[in-house]
């Protein structure tokens, strides 16, 4: 239950969302397995897009899925959602500062 999506998403939060300046929102939920005591837990996640916000040119919404596994490879939570993370400042040969990307 809400432990198992507790645990995954603080597990993912160091190489997704340890920047970001608000989550807002989880788009879906879905627990695929039952996690049983005893049991190891893997998270991964990727990015699914990355869009910069309507309201603030130097923040940025990113898009990710992470699936966690147990200690069989048997995936046992899939969850997508979103949050907002401050823009990276990229200096062009003409030396304009332009937007681009996301912080990592």
């Amino acid at each position: 239950g809400t432990l198992v999506l507790s645990l995954v998403t603080g597990m993912t939060v160091r190489d997704t969302s340890g920047k970001a300046i608000a989550n807002l929102e989880y788009e879906s939920i879905v627990h695929d397995a039952p996690v049983f005591i005893g049991d190891t837990v893997y998270g991964e996640s990727r990015v699914l897009s990355v869009e910069p916000s309507r309201n603030k040119p130097v923040q940025g919404v990113v898009s990710i899925e992470t699936k966690a596994y147990n200690q069989d490879g048997v995936t046992v939570l899939t969850m997508r959602r979103k949050f907002l993370v401050p823009r990276k400042v990229v200096s062009s040969k003409s030396n304009d500062k332009e937007m681009h990307g996301t912080s990592q």
